[in-house]
């Protein structure tokens, strides 16, 4: 069985390359998970870029995609799937700006669907206006609650089905402005995994979250990195942790403690 771990890091308009500090983070999840995603079994590591921009010690798979704008820019996480080599039984995408920091076991292949819990749970009813008036979604919204679109994925048929679905769907609202955002959607990647998985009746676990972990008892899957200066040696409930960004600092100072 082989897996994927996918990050990337995705240029647009007059933004090229990668900033020092990008490549610091980018580093520091690599790191991270190579150590705790799966420790057991073949993960290759893979970093997307629509440019020429190389990351050490991982897989780098660089393509030519002219992006327009940071939602599109976002919804790279899906739409880089298809210069992906077909070999993978499993493909799980990450943001760069988080790490893992507790191994992560074979429960995630327990389903043909993985992605999180959000961090401030509401219905995808509520959100819904928030984000678009034009894609469809054809499930009880009122039910579902919305997700982040931070870590997910799944076999490769269900990945690469989403692929298929987020094409079409891309295609089809493409050049639709909603309230002045530039992009049919915001945070599309996370409305098209939603509706995805709810619409197709998906085999699927929501990973859990807690925005602070020290002060939450249980078991966590995912919590928030914090932008203060403490730095959480002391976690131990939690997997991985999200938006390093908010304090590179701290994430400095981990590293060297490491």
């Amino acid at each position: 069985m082989k897996i994927a771990v996918i990050s990337g890091w995705y240029n647009f308009g007059e933004h090229k390359g990668i900033s020092d500090d990008n490549r610091f983070m980018t580093n520091c999840f690599y790191e991270s998970a190579k150590k705790y995603f799966l420790p057991h079994h073949d993960v290759e590591f893979i970093f997307m870029n629509n440019s020429d921009i190389k990351i050490d010690g991982v897989t780098n798979i660089n393509f030519d995609y002219k992006i327009e704008g940071f939602w599109e820019m976002c919804l790279m996480k899906i739409l880089s799937l298809k210069f992906l080599k077909d070999e993978y039984d499993y493909i799980f995408v990450n943001d760069n700006d988080q790490v893992y920091i507790k191994e992560v076991n074979d429960v995630i292949l327990e389903s043909d669907f993985i992605f999180v819990d959000h961090f401030f749970p509401s219905s995808v009813e509520s959100v819904y206006n928030e984000v678009t008036d034009i894609v469809e979604l054809n499930f009880n919204t009122s039910d579902e609650k919305w997700t982040m679109g931070n870590f997910f994925g799944g076999d490769q048929k269900n990945m690469m089905k989403l692929l298929t679905m987020t094409e079409e769907q891309h295609k089809k609202y493409f050049g639709y402005d909603y309230k002045e955002n530039h992009f049919y959607s915001r945070y599309p990647e996370e409305l098209f995994i939603l509706k995805y998985v709810y619409e197709n009746n998906v085999n699927h676990k929501r990973m859990n979250t807690c925005v602070h972990p020290l002060q939450s008892p249980g078991e966590y899957f995912l919590s928030d990195w914090g932008d203060d200066d403490s730095v959480p040696f002391e976690v131990t409930n939690v997997n991985l942790l999200h938006n390093t960004k908010k304090n590179l600092n701290k994430l400095r100072n981990l590293y060297e403690r490491k």
